[in-house]
């Protein structure tokens, strides 16, 4: 089960160039047709330039992962589906971009579960999607964190975790293993859905601590098993996968995360955009509609209703398609602000959307590093490098707009994730990627709103200038990985929560949806079925929550929603016809 809730070759460009700006890229290359980019003979239909129906079953906005999971899994049970996205390209988050002799992923870094009999095959399988596969990473160190004085690597497998951590901690014993039992637990709470209704109550039963601290947050779990700093940061050192610190992140989001990745770590051969090229394809298959850079202006109701959409595509025009269900996969205010006319919304819905606190917005650096070893010598795993124990001061500083110059930063290597994939990078240099928090404040990067909302914000040097600044920032922590960093970079890209909101219309810029505080979790995220009537939510604002497994899972609860079908038992149950063979 879901456990949570992106080439041709040139050579790489010289060191004095490596500063590339964002408006240096040209328009054409950046918007190169999406039918070049695919991969020959996938069998995909137009998506850009036509639409001949003018009535769906269902339309969805948005072509990230939660919609296309969605779609796809409706258009394969027979429902006839469109769907839009504004973009020039399918997947949202789950996406690549492209510069002479390099490929990036924009969100996609790594996935748990992702064992052939894992939720997120299995999900692939309900949705059409079978040529698939996942590299698996490191056991023995998937993660590496780098704190001030000692390093720590996190295996695949919870034993020997435990054990690392007791030869660190001796004295800890106690609480570490009441953190082992409640991940246990937590564990077999995260598999109920695919279960019958008497093994859910046995499976509750048996888990009583997951159930205490429910709707509480990680560092009251925590103070509960330690209060050694440094075996806390250890224990929250997976955060990049939520960012938040330890007293508002949601303990049950921490817990089904780390054992999220702990039941199969991997990525996905041929990259990020794969498993969204696949989806998108799947849709198709089944008779279904994608359509491209098809900007959604309105999501039309009436007396209480929905019935359709109106948007604008440059070939189509500005048109009108019907439909007595829409989905949004789009970012929840944008939806609920932007997409309605005002009185089309309940003012109790409006203000309940209006009070989500959104997480953080991250910042990316892009580098190519030159690298003499062979990629099969080197690991492939995550590195986190944290300038303290507790970095709650970080989080602080960046919510109110501030740069700090000791950011936590997790780095990423595509090459040794995918060393088959000769797109990523030119031979002899590493597709690397530096990400750390960054703030989503206009002001902050020496810009205004009305800047950011027409894209001049590019142009201005003063955002050039603190793109850069930021850069540097992220650079300095990584030197710890790569002493000699500096000297080997020779591609270097700068994205900014800017440059997100830009692309995908995310409010102040986050690729997560709506902050996974306590009060923001399980059931307490918004419903797929909403009080629109015909009008439902996915994505990572969803109750399923957020990242690749969150979006899926979300995919699935909103087709559930709708057709009636136990698609969660279906799938995740003993008896799935979308099991498969393990590793």
């Amino acid at each position: 089960m879901l456990t949570c809730v992106f080439v041709v070759y040139s050579p790489p460009l010289r060191l004095k160039n490596i500063h590339m700006r964002e408006e240096q890229v040209s328009l054409c290359r950046e918007r190169m047709t999406y039918q070049q980019q695919r991969p020959k003979g996938s069998g995909m239909g137009d998506r850009f330039r036509s639409l001949e129906d003018d009535s769906f079953d269902v339309i969805v906005v948005g072509a990230g992962m939660g919609g296309l999971s969605a779609a796809a899994l409706l258009a394969k049970r027979g429902y006839h589906v469109l769907v839009l996205d504004r973009h020039y390209v399918a997947g949202g988050n789950a996406t690549v971009f492209r510069r002479p002799g390099y490929e990036f992923d924009v969100g996609l870094h790594y996935i748990g579960e992702c064992k052939p009999d894992g939720g997120i095959s299995r999900t692939l399988r309900a949705a059409g999607v079978e040529d698939f596969s996942f590299i698996e990473m490191d056991k023995d160190a998937f993660d590496v964190f780098h704190f001030p004085d000692f390093s720590f690597s996190v295996p695949s497998d919870l034993d020997l975790y435990r054990q690392r951590l007791l030869d660190l901690f001796p004295e800890e014993r106690r609480g570490i293993d009441r953190y082992m039992k409640m991940l246990r637990q937590a564990d077999r709470i995260a598999k109920i859905p695919g279960k019958t209704t008497w093994q859910t109550l046995r499976t509750l039963l048996s888990s009583p601590l997951p159930l205490r601290y429910l709707f509480s947050d990680l560092g009251s779990f925590l103070d509960t098993c330690t209060d050694n700093p440094k075996l806390r940061a250890i224990l929250t050192g997976n955060q990049i996968i939520y960012t938040q610190p330890e007293r508002k992140v949601s303990a049950m989001m921490h817990l089904f995360g780390f054992m999220h990745y702990m039941h199969g770590p991997g990525y996905p051969k041929g990259g990020g955009q794969i498993l969204s090229d696949k989806l998108a394809d799947a849709i198709e298959a089944s008779g279904s509609k994608l359509l491209l850079r098809a900007e959604v202006e309105e999501i039309l109701v009436e007396k209480g209703r929905v019935y359709g959409v109106k948007f604008t595509n440059r070939h189509t025009g500005t048109r009108i398609v019907r439909a007595p269900i829409v989905i949004s996969n789009a970012d929840i205010k944008h939806t609920f602000f932007d997409l309605f006319a005002k009185d089309a919304v309940p003012k109790k819905t409006r203000a309940q959307v209006s009070e989500y606190e959104m997480s953080p917005g991250l910042g990316v650096v892009y580098l190519g590093l030159k690298e003499p070893r062979p990629l099969s010598e080197l690991p492939n795993q995550n590195i986190c490098v944290f300038p303290e124990y507790d970095v709650a001061p970080l989080y602080e500083a960046t919510a109110r707009g501030e740069h700090v110059d000791d950011l936590w930063c997790c780095v990423t290597v595509a090459s040794t994730k995918d060393p088959e994939n000769t797109r990523l990078a030119p031979e002899g240099v590493l597709n690397v990627q530096l990400m750390g928090l960054a703030p989503s404040q206009a002001s902050s990067w020496g810009v205004d709103e009305a800047q950011v909302k027409d894209h001049s914000y590019r142009k201005e040097e003063a955002y050039k200038q603190a793109k850069e600044d930021y850069a540097q920032r992220l650079l300095k922590q990584a030197e710890r990985v790569w002493p000699d960093l500096h000297e080997r970079i020779v591609f270097q890209e700068v994205a900014t929560p800017l440059t997100h909101r830009r692309y995908t219309n995310a409010t102040d810029g986050t690729g997560y949806g709506i902050a996974l505080l306590p009060s923001q979790y399980l059931w307490r995220r918004p419903d797929y079925k909403t009080p629109i009537k015909g009008f439902y939510l996915c994505g990572a604002s969803a109750r399923g929550g957020h990242g690749i497994p969150g979006v899926l899972m979300s995919g699935i609860g909103v087709a559930q929603a709708i057709t009636g079908l136990p698609l969660e038992r279906d799938i995740f149950g003993a008896s799935s016809p979308y099991a498969a063979e393990t590793w």
